[in-house]
């Protein structure tokens, strides 16, 4: 996994005061490598109540291409 991590481009935006996490993948074809990304970012990354408070986007020829968000504690009321 390492390895298919290191082909991607990868950036990380905090927004909204420390409170949001923004993470930017580079297109991968892998599939299953972004959704496990996603689901690590959903565990590392505390949640809030009533906004999500993390976004990986996967990107391709600069065009989003599919997006995953979590973190809102309300969802879970």
């Amino acid at each position: 996994m390492i390895f298919l991590i290191a082909l991607m481009r990868v950036i990380l935006v905090i927004q909204e005061d420390g409170n949001f996490l923004l993470v930017s993948l580079e297109y991968s074809p892998d599939k299953a490598l972004c959704d496990r990304v996603a689901e690590l970012v959903g565990q590392l990354v505390p949640g809030r109540s009533g906004d999500d408070s993390w976004m990986v986007v996967v990107i391709q020829a600069g065009e989003v291409v599919d997006s995953y968000s979590g973190g809102n504690l309300q969802e879970f009321a």
